[in-house]
C-alpha cells in the first residue's frame, strides 16, 4: 500500500496540473478499495479493522478537461501538409502587432473565455497559441469544456520563434 502512495506522488509530481488523470487514477484506486492518498492535506485515508471509518467523502464532480499540447514541430509539419487544424492566436493586440502565425485568428483570451463556443464554433479542432503556453492552457480548457477539440502550442510563440531559427540555421 506504501508503495502505491509513493507512485501516486511521482505520477503526481511528474504530471502537476493534469487534473484528470488524478481524478481517473484516484477513482481507480478508490473502486479497488486501496489505500488513495488525499493531495495537499499529508494525510493517508485510515479506514480498515479497528479503524474508525473516514468522514464520508465529499461530492465528486467530474474532472475539469484539459487541453493536450502540440509540439512546434509537428504544427509546422501540419501547416506544411495543409492538415492543421484552425489557429487561434489568444494574446493580446500588441503582442500580435509583433507577427503571427499564418492563417492564425487573432482572439483575445477574455474574449475566449466570456464565449468559448462562439468563438470556434465552426473549427472542428483548434490549436490555441499565446505567448509562452499558459493563457493559450486557459483558452483551450475553456473550449475543451464547450465542446471544442483544442490544443495548445506547446511553448507558445516563443517555442515557435525558437524552433523557426534552429531550423534555418
Amino acid at each position: 500500500m506504501e508503495m502505491i502512495g509513493k507512485v501516486w506522488d511521482f505520477i503526481q509530481d511528474q504530471l502537476l496540473g493534469m487534473r484528470w488523470l488524478n481524478a481517473l487514477v484516484g477513482d481507480a484506486l478508490g473502486a479497488l478499495g486501496l489505500d488513495t492518498p488525499l493531495r495537499g492535506s499529508g494525510a493517508r485515508r485510515a479506514d480498515g479493522p479497528g479503524v474508525e471509518p473516514a468522514a464520508a467523502p465529499k461530492t465528486v464532480t467530474a474532472p475539469v478537461p484539459h487541453a493536450l499540447g502540440i509540439r512546434p514541430r509537428e504544427l509546422a509539419d501540419a501547416l506544411a501538409n495543409g492538415t492543421a487544424p484552425a489557429l487561434l492566436d489568444v494574446r493580446e493586440a500588441d503582442e500580435v502587432a509583433g507577427g503571427m502565425l499564418p492563417g492564425a485568428r487573432h482572439v483575445p483570451l477574455a474574449e475566449v473565455l466570456a464565449d468559448p463556443g462562439g468563438v470556434a464554433a465552426s473549427a472542428a479542432s483548434v490549436v490555441v497559441i499565446c505567448a509562452a503556453g499558459a493563457r493559450a492552457q486557459r483558452a483551450a480548457d475553456a473550449l475543451l469544456a464547450a465542446g471544442i477539440y483544442a490544443r495548445v502550442l506547446l511553448g507558445g510563440m516563443q517555442a515557435w520563434e525558437s524552433a523557426a531559427a534552429v531550423a534555418r540555421a
